[in-house]
Protein backbone atom coordinates (compact mmCIF):
# COMPACT_ATOMS: atom_id res chain seq x y z
CA UNK A 1 0.00 0.00 0.00
CA UNK A 2 2.95 2.47 0.61
CA UNK A 3 4.36 1.47 -2.78
CA UNK A 4 1.30 2.64 -4.12
CA UNK A 5 0.68 5.56 -2.44
CA UNK A 6 3.83 6.77 -3.02
CA UNK A 7 3.22 6.53 -7.16
CA UNK A 8 -0.49 8.40 -6.66
CA UNK A 9 -2.39 5.09 -6.97
CA UNK A 10 -5.00 3.88 -5.25
CA UNK A 11 -5.39 0.38 -3.32
CA UNK A 12 -8.11 -1.90 -4.61
CA UNK A 13 -9.65 -4.20 -2.31
CA UNK A 14 -9.39 -7.22 -4.92
CA UNK A 15 -5.96 -6.66 -5.36
CA UNK A 16 -4.68 -6.10 -1.24
CA UNK A 17 -7.02 -9.47 -0.62
CA UNK A 18 -5.52 -11.75 -3.36
CA UNK A 19 -2.08 -10.66 -1.79
CA UNK A 20 -3.07 -11.32 2.07
CA UNK A 21 -4.23 -14.69 1.01
CA UNK A 22 -1.03 -15.69 -1.50
CA UNK A 23 1.40 -14.56 1.14
CA UNK A 24 -0.01 -16.78 4.28
CA UNK A 25 0.06 -19.95 2.02
CA UNK A 26 0.50 -22.81 3.29
CA UNK A 27 -1.49 -22.10 6.62
CA UNK A 28 -4.28 -20.38 4.36
CA UNK A 29 -5.71 -22.18 1.19
CA UNK A 30 -8.33 -20.65 -0.92
CA UNK A 31 -10.38 -21.46 -4.46
CA UNK A 32 -11.83 -18.27 -6.16
CA UNK A 33 -15.54 -19.14 -7.94
CA UNK A 34 -16.62 -17.97 -11.43
CA UNK A 35 -17.41 -14.71 -11.03
CA UNK A 36 -21.18 -13.44 -11.93
CA UNK A 37 -22.14 -10.29 -13.95
CA UNK A 38 -21.68 -7.40 -11.70
CA UNK A 39 -25.30 -6.50 -12.01
CA UNK A 40 -26.20 -10.00 -10.98
CA UNK A 41 -23.84 -10.47 -7.97
CA UNK A 42 -26.19 -11.54 -5.01
CA UNK A 43 -23.73 -12.48 -2.04
CA UNK A 44 -20.53 -11.78 -0.31
CA UNK A 45 -16.68 -11.58 -1.68
CA UNK A 46 -15.44 -14.42 0.61
CA UNK A 47 -16.79 -17.09 2.96
CA UNK A 48 -13.63 -17.48 5.83
CA UNK A 49 -13.20 -20.62 8.04
CA UNK A 50 -10.69 -21.02 11.05
CA UNK A 51 -10.23 -24.54 11.95
CA UNK A 52 -8.31 -25.25 15.16
CA UNK A 53 -5.77 -27.73 14.42
CA UNK A 54 -5.94 -28.85 18.13
CA UNK A 55 -9.88 -29.07 18.86
CA UNK A 56 -10.99 -29.64 15.32
CA UNK A 57 -12.92 -26.56 15.75
CA UNK A 58 -13.93 -24.30 13.25
CA UNK A 59 -15.60 -20.77 12.74
CA UNK A 60 -16.59 -19.13 9.45
CA UNK A 61 -17.20 -15.45 8.52
CA UNK A 62 -19.03 -14.46 5.29
CA UNK A 63 -16.14 -10.98 3.87
CA UNK A 64 -17.12 -8.33 1.94
CA UNK A 65 -14.33 -5.95 1.84
CA UNK A 66 -14.49 -2.07 2.18
CA UNK A 67 -11.88 0.40 1.79
CA UNK A 68 -11.54 3.81 3.49
CA UNK A 69 -11.98 6.57 1.23
CA UNK A 70 -12.39 10.31 1.67
CA UNK A 71 -15.53 11.98 0.42
CA UNK A 72 -16.62 15.71 0.84
CA UNK A 73 -13.53 16.39 2.93
CA UNK A 74 -14.53 13.36 5.39
CA UNK A 75 -13.53 9.87 5.97
CA UNK A 76 -15.90 7.32 4.52
CA UNK A 77 -16.85 4.13 3.78
CA UNK A 78 -19.80 3.07 1.55
CA UNK A 79 -21.28 0.28 3.97
CA UNK A 80 -25.09 1.54 2.17
CA UNK A 81 -23.70 0.86 -1.49
CA UNK A 82 -26.25 0.00 -4.03
CA UNK A 83 -28.96 1.32 -2.09
CA UNK A 84 -27.98 -1.12 0.69
CA UNK A 85 -28.02 -4.39 -1.26
CA UNK A 86 -24.93 -5.36 -1.23
CA UNK A 87 -25.15 -5.05 3.00
CA UNK A 88 -28.36 -6.62 2.99
CA UNK A 89 -27.12 -9.19 0.53
CA UNK A 90 -24.05 -9.66 2.82
CA UNK A 91 -26.40 -10.53 6.20
CA UNK A 92 -28.63 -12.90 3.84
CA UNK A 93 -25.37 -14.49 2.53
CA UNK A 94 -24.25 -14.83 6.43
CA UNK A 95 -27.53 -16.66 6.92
CA UNK A 96 -27.64 -18.97 4.51
CA UNK A 97 -24.37 -20.48 5.51
CA UNK A 98 -24.86 -20.46 9.07
CA UNK A 99 -21.89 -17.53 9.77
CA UNK A 100 -21.23 -14.08 11.13
CA UNK A 101 -21.10 -11.86 8.63
CA UNK A 102 -17.60 -9.47 8.33
CA UNK A 103 -16.58 -6.81 6.85
CA UNK A 104 -12.73 -6.60 6.18
CA UNK A 105 -11.89 -2.97 6.11
CA UNK A 106 -8.58 -1.59 4.10
CA UNK A 107 -7.56 1.74 5.83
CA UNK A 108 -4.55 2.51 3.97
CA UNK A 109 -0.95 3.12 5.99
CA UNK A 110 -0.51 5.38 8.83
CA UNK A 111 0.63 8.19 5.65
CA UNK A 112 -2.44 7.71 4.30
CA UNK A 113 -4.74 8.48 7.33
CA UNK A 114 -2.60 10.46 9.09
CA UNK A 115 -3.05 8.79 12.76
CA UNK A 116 -7.83 9.40 11.90
CA UNK A 117 -9.30 6.74 13.92
CA UNK A 118 -6.18 5.38 15.57
CA UNK A 119 -7.24 3.69 19.23
CA UNK A 120 -4.07 4.92 21.49
CA UNK A 121 -4.73 7.35 24.08
CA UNK A 122 -1.89 9.56 22.41
CA UNK A 123 -1.15 9.17 18.81
CA UNK A 124 2.96 8.98 18.11
CA UNK A 125 4.20 8.88 14.96
CA UNK A 126 5.59 5.29 13.58
CA UNK A 127 2.27 4.18 15.87
CA UNK A 128 2.31 0.05 15.67
CA UNK A 129 -1.46 -0.25 16.15
CA UNK A 130 -2.02 2.22 13.00
CA UNK A 131 0.64 0.18 11.20
CA UNK A 132 -1.63 -2.81 11.85
CA UNK A 133 -4.77 -1.22 11.40
CA UNK A 134 -4.22 -0.78 8.12
CA UNK A 135 -5.87 -4.33 7.89
CA UNK A 136 -8.65 -4.53 10.31
CA UNK A 137 -12.29 -5.96 10.85
CA UNK A 138 -15.79 -5.16 12.11
CA UNK A 139 -18.79 -7.03 12.35
CA UNK A 140 -21.34 -6.07 9.62
CA UNK A 141 -24.17 -5.70 12.83
CA UNK A 142 -22.39 -2.72 13.82
CA UNK A 143 -22.89 -0.82 10.90
CA UNK A 144 -26.27 -0.59 10.86
CA UNK A 145 -26.93 1.93 13.45
CA UNK A 146 -26.42 5.29 13.10
CA UNK A 147 -27.73 8.04 11.03
CA UNK A 148 -25.52 8.92 8.29
CA UNK A 149 -23.17 7.07 5.90
CA UNK A 150 -20.49 9.17 7.87
CA UNK A 151 -22.25 8.64 11.30
CA UNK A 152 -21.70 4.70 10.01
CA UNK A 153 -18.13 4.92 9.50
CA UNK A 154 -17.64 6.58 12.34
CA UNK A 155 -18.98 3.62 14.39
CA UNK A 156 -17.41 1.16 12.83
CA UNK A 157 -14.10 2.62 13.17
CA UNK A 158 -14.74 2.68 16.77
CA UNK A 159 -14.60 -1.25 17.00
CA UNK A 160 -11.93 -1.71 14.30
CA UNK A 161 -9.56 -4.42 15.31
CA UNK A 162 -6.76 -5.45 13.02
CA UNK A 163 -6.62 -8.72 11.72
CA UNK A 164 -3.28 -9.11 13.37
CA UNK A 165 -5.30 -8.52 16.69
CA UNK A 166 -8.07 -10.56 15.98
CA UNK A 167 -5.49 -14.08 15.37
CA UNK A 168 -2.66 -12.60 18.04
CA UNK A 169 -3.48 -15.65 20.71
CA UNK A 170 -0.79 -13.04 23.08
CA UNK A 171 -3.44 -10.11 22.88
CA UNK A 172 -5.16 -9.94 26.46
CA UNK A 173 -9.03 -9.86 26.44
CA UNK A 174 -10.39 -7.04 27.45
CA UNK A 175 -13.47 -6.74 30.20
CA UNK A 176 -16.73 -5.78 27.99
CA UNK A 177 -20.11 -5.31 30.16
CA UNK A 178 -22.43 -8.80 30.10
CA UNK A 179 -25.30 -8.81 32.24
CA UNK A 180 -25.93 -12.07 34.22
CA UNK A 181 -28.04 -13.82 31.55
CA UNK A 182 -30.75 -16.27 32.83
CA UNK A 183 -29.99 -19.69 31.51
CA UNK A 184 -26.39 -18.98 30.28
CA UNK A 185 -24.57 -22.61 30.72
CA UNK A 186 -21.44 -22.24 32.90
CA UNK A 187 -19.08 -23.02 29.55
CA UNK A 188 -20.61 -19.91 27.72
CA UNK A 189 -20.02 -17.57 30.85
CA UNK A 190 -16.40 -18.71 30.65
CA UNK A 191 -16.33 -18.33 27.41
CA UNK A 192 -16.71 -14.77 27.76
CA UNK A 193 -14.82 -14.36 30.41
CA UNK A 194 -11.87 -16.48 30.13
CA UNK A 195 -8.96 -15.84 27.93
CA UNK A 196 -10.07 -18.75 24.53
CA UNK A 197 -7.14 -20.18 22.08
CA UNK A 198 -7.75 -21.49 18.08
CA UNK A 199 -11.10 -20.66 16.27
CA UNK A 200 -12.65 -19.98 19.55
CA UNK A 201 -10.48 -17.09 20.44
CA UNK A 202 -11.03 -15.83 16.98
CA UNK A 203 -15.04 -15.90 17.99
CA UNK A 204 -14.95 -13.77 21.34
CA UNK A 205 -12.55 -11.09 19.37
CA UNK A 206 -15.32 -11.19 17.05
CA UNK A 207 -18.06 -11.15 19.89
CA UNK A 208 -15.91 -8.69 22.25
CA UNK A 209 -16.61 -6.08 18.96
CA UNK A 210 -20.21 -6.30 19.72
CA UNK A 211 -20.70 -6.99 23.58
CA UNK A 212 -18.33 -2.71 23.82
CA UNK A 213 -20.96 -1.69 21.49
CA UNK A 214 -23.81 -2.90 23.53
CA UNK A 215 -22.24 -1.64 26.84
CA UNK A 216 -23.41 1.53 25.57
CA UNK A 217 -27.41 0.53 24.76
CA UNK A 218 -29.60 1.74 27.60
CA UNK A 219 -31.78 -1.58 26.90
CA UNK A 220 -32.91 -4.42 30.00
CA UNK A 221 -31.11 -7.66 28.70
CA UNK A 222 -33.60 -9.98 28.04
CA UNK A 223 -33.78 -13.71 29.69
CA UNK A 224 -34.57 -15.87 26.75
CA UNK A 225 -32.73 -18.38 24.96
CA UNK A 226 -32.23 -19.05 21.59
CA UNK A 227 -31.62 -22.91 20.24
CA UNK A 228 -29.11 -23.25 17.59
CA UNK A 229 -27.92 -26.29 15.13
CA UNK A 230 -26.94 -29.13 16.91
CA UNK A 231 -23.25 -29.06 15.87
CA UNK A 232 -23.32 -25.61 17.46
CA UNK A 233 -20.13 -25.44 20.03
CA UNK A 234 -23.03 -23.36 22.30
CA UNK A 235 -26.29 -24.91 21.26
CA UNK A 236 -28.07 -22.49 23.27
CA UNK A 237 -27.23 -18.93 23.60
CA UNK A 238 -28.96 -15.70 25.10
CA UNK A 239 -31.05 -13.78 22.55
CA UNK A 240 -30.57 -10.20 23.99
CA UNK A 241 -31.07 -7.59 20.90
CA UNK A 242 -29.93 -4.48 22.48
CA UNK A 243 -30.61 -1.92 20.12
CA UNK A 244 -30.55 -4.36 16.95
CA UNK A 245 -33.18 -6.22 14.97
CA UNK A 246 -31.35 -9.59 16.13
CA UNK A 247 -30.06 -11.54 18.97
CA UNK A 248 -26.39 -10.52 18.88
CA UNK A 249 -24.83 -14.23 20.46
CA UNK A 250 -26.24 -16.59 17.45
CA UNK A 251 -25.73 -14.11 15.33
CA UNK A 252 -21.99 -13.82 15.81
CA UNK A 253 -21.79 -17.62 17.10
CA UNK A 254 -23.83 -19.39 14.87
CA UNK A 255 -20.74 -20.10 12.78
CA UNK A 256 -18.43 -21.26 15.83
CA UNK A 257 -19.07 -25.20 14.63
CA UNK A 258 -17.55 -28.41 16.54
CA UNK A 259 -16.24 -29.61 13.44
CA UNK A 260 -15.88 -27.72 9.57
CA UNK A 261 -18.86 -28.30 7.30
CA UNK A 262 -18.37 -31.37 4.96
CA UNK A 263 -17.88 -28.69 1.85
CA UNK A 264 -14.64 -27.38 4.05
CA UNK A 265 -13.07 -31.00 5.17
CA UNK A 266 -13.54 -32.21 1.10
CA UNK A 267 -11.67 -29.08 0.04
CA UNK A 268 -8.86 -29.39 2.27
CA UNK A 269 -8.67 -33.36 1.62
CA UNK A 270 -8.74 -33.94 -2.17
CA UNK A 271 -9.22 -29.86 -3.98
CA UNK A 272 -13.48 -30.80 -4.08
CA UNK A 273 -14.64 -27.19 -5.11
CA UNK A 274 -18.11 -26.82 -2.88
CA UNK A 275 -21.71 -26.53 -5.23
CA UNK A 276 -23.49 -24.02 -4.18
CA UNK A 277 -21.58 -21.09 -3.38
CA UNK A 278 -20.78 -19.81 -7.54
CA UNK A 279 -23.23 -16.24 -7.52
CA UNK A 280 -23.50 -16.17 -3.63
CA UNK A 281 -19.55 -15.45 -2.54
CA UNK A 282 -16.37 -14.39 -4.57
CA UNK A 283 -14.25 -17.42 -3.05
CA UNK A 284 -13.25 -19.50 0.28
CA UNK A 285 -10.59 -19.44 2.42
CA UNK A 286 -9.67 -21.49 4.56
CA UNK A 287 -7.17 -21.02 7.96
CA UNK A 288 -5.76 -23.65 9.96
CA UNK A 289 -4.61 -22.22 12.82
CA UNK A 290 -1.25 -24.53 14.06
CA UNK A 291 -1.69 -26.97 17.02
CA UNK A 292 -0.15 -25.64 20.10
CA UNK A 293 3.61 -27.63 19.71
CA UNK A 294 3.31 -27.02 15.94
CA UNK A 295 5.96 -24.08 15.19
CA UNK A 296 4.70 -20.63 13.96
CA UNK A 297 6.60 -19.34 10.64
CA UNK A 298 7.19 -15.40 11.46
CA UNK A 299 4.01 -13.15 9.62
CA UNK A 300 1.84 -16.54 9.96
CA UNK A 301 -0.40 -16.26 12.78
Amino acid sequence: MSVLESQGESFEETAITNLLLTTGHPLIRFVKFNQVEEGKWTGADWIWWWIDATTGEAFGAVIQAKRLKRKSSRWWIDFGYDDNRQRSNLFFVGDYFGVVPLYVLYLGTSDYRGGVYCREDSHQPGCELCRMSTLSAVPALLTVVGGSEFDQTDIAMSYHVSLEELVDPDVDPQEYWSPDFAGATDEFVRFLHEPQAGSRQIARKIVDQIRSARARMFTAATADVSTLPDDAVFPELPDDYGHWSTPYFPHALAGLRASAPEYVRNFLANGETPEGMSGRVGGMAVFIIPSEHEPTRAGSS
